[in-house]
Order: C-alpha cells, then sequence, then structure tokens
C-alpha cells in the first residue's frame, strides 16, 4: 500500500472507559483504526465488543498494565504489528489510582502509584511506539495531563498534580527530541469531566457548587469534548501544532 492510500491508525491506552473510551469513538467515527490498551481485561472486552458491532473501521484490543516496561512494550508492539503501523499514540491511561487526597496522608506507595499510572505508563508507551512512529510521515503522540498539572485545585491530590505536570514536561521535551523526525508531540488538559461512577462519586464529595462557579462556562465537561481536542492534535488540522499543551476546561485556566 503506497503511503498516501494508508489506513490511519491510533493507539489508545485507558481506553476502556471515560475519556478513553470517548477518545476510541471520535476516530472511529472519523474513519481510523483503533488499537485499545486497558489494565481492565474484562471491562476493555467489553467495550472493544460493542464498538466493533457499530462500527466500518478496524477495532483491535490488549490488556495490559501499562506502569510495567516489558508489558507497555508488548501491548503497543502488538496493536502495531496486527495494523501494519501506528499513525497516532494517545497517552490517556492514568488517574489518581484512589490515593488520599489529603497530603498528609499519602504514603510512599501511594505516591508510587499515581507516577507509575501516570507519567511511568507514559514514558513506557512513547518508546514502545517510536520505531513505529519513525516508520511513517505525519505521525504524532497526544499525551492526556489534567487541570491539576496547570493550576492548583482542593478537589484533585497532591501526587496527581505531580503526576501530571510531569506528563506537560515529558510532552515539551519530546517534542523537541522528535520534532527532527516528523513526530509532533502535544498534551490535552482536561477541566472536571463528567468521565464515569468514580470520578462522579469524588466529584459528590465536594461543594460543586463552589467549583462550578469558578469555571466561565459553568459546566463539566463532557468525554467527547475532551475527545474532540485530541483528535484535532492527531489530525492534518493541527500539522504545525507540536509541544502544546491544550487546555479544555471551560476557561477554569489558561496561559
Amino acid at each position: 500500500m503506497a503511503e498516501t492510500d494508508r489506513q490511519d491508525v491510533a493507539i489508545v491506552t485507558g481506553a476502556a472507559r471515560g475519556i478513553g473510551l470517548a477518545i476510541v469513538h471520535a476516530f472511529v467515527r472519523a474513519g481510523w483504526n483503533v488499537g485499545m490498551i486497558d489494565r481492565d481485561k474484562a471491562e476493555l472486552a467489553v467495550s472493544v465488543a460493542d464498538i466493533k458491532s457499530n462500527c466500518a473501521t478496524r477495532v483491535e484490543a490488549v490488556a495490559a498494565d501499562l506502569a510495567l516496561a516489558d508489558e507497555a512494550t508488548r501491548a503497543v508492539s502488538e496493536l502495531a504489528e496486527l495494523f501494519g503501523g501506528v499513525t497516532a499514540l494517545v497517552n490517556n491511561a492514568g488517574g489518581s489510582a484512589d490515593t488520599p487526597l489529603s497530603f498528609d496522608d499519602v504514603s510512599p506507595d501511594d505516591l508510587e502509584r499515581v507516577l507509575a499510572d501516570n507519567v511511568k505508563a507514559t514514558f513506557f508507551c512513547c518508546q514502545a511506539a517510536l520505531p513505529w512512529l519513525r516508520a511513517r510521515e505525519g505521525t504524532c503522540i497526544v499525551n492526556l495531563s489534567a487541570i491539576s498539572g496547570r493550576a492548583g485545585t482542593e478537589l484533585l491530590s497532591a501526587q496527581y498534580s505531580a503526576a501530571k505536570a510531569g506528563v506537560i514536561g515529558f510532552t515539551r521535551n519530546l517534542a523537541r527530541q522528535l520534532g527532527p523526525s516528523g513526530i509532533r508531540v502535544n498534551s490535552v488538559a482536561p477541566g472536571f469531566t463528567i468521565s464515569g461512577e468514580r470520578v462522579e462519586r469524588a466529584w459528590q464529595r465536594h461543594d460543586t457548587e463552589a467549583v462550578l462557579r469558578q469555571i466561565p462556562l459553568r459546566r463539566r465537561a463532557k468525554t467527547d469534548e475532551i475527545a474532540s481536542a485530541v483528535l484535532y492534535l492527531a489530525s492534518p488540522a493541527s500539522s504545525y501544532v507540536s509541544g502544546a499543551v491544550l487546555d479544555v476546561n471551560g476557561g477554569f485556566f489558561s496561559l
């Protein structure tokens, strides 16, 4: 197949639910083939079966713990080989791993879990995908950070803020290193998003009306609004955008 006739392929991590699943749907609607990776094998199987029943493109899934370098390499390589290449790597896997919100209560193990799930997983997947990204023209990486990596908020933990700020620093450094190879690297930093039962439970523990008053648009994001930003950064429409952090937070924070 000629390079101009290739089928674009996105690999999306943390893809079984929430923002990750919305990102998969966005790519499928845009006509991309998609590889899904998630730690939760059972939920991943349900999600991929549902998508396959309603789409015209190819969707494959691999379960893996991306905080482990060997697992990340295995999962990314398996999907890249199935599709014969990678156009976009979307590092969405992460989260706060249900660790304490109060800084006083955070243990060394809590910190390690959050850094591993967010920073290490992103780092390892980028390393695993790099040979495949270099083999094509017009490839890119989109890393999911968060508003807490950009601005302080009492709703999110210090360890999560540290991890997501690390993702932003990593993104900017990698954009400089990979730019000469033609690989763009950007980040999306979502604000407060309606993205699942676990997030909803955490949201309800706070004075939500007070938080909404701090958001100029006076509402939380929908998952497909985050997914649209990711798709933009993966598309030719952003062909000269690299090293950027795209804030999708209703105006809560901008720089």
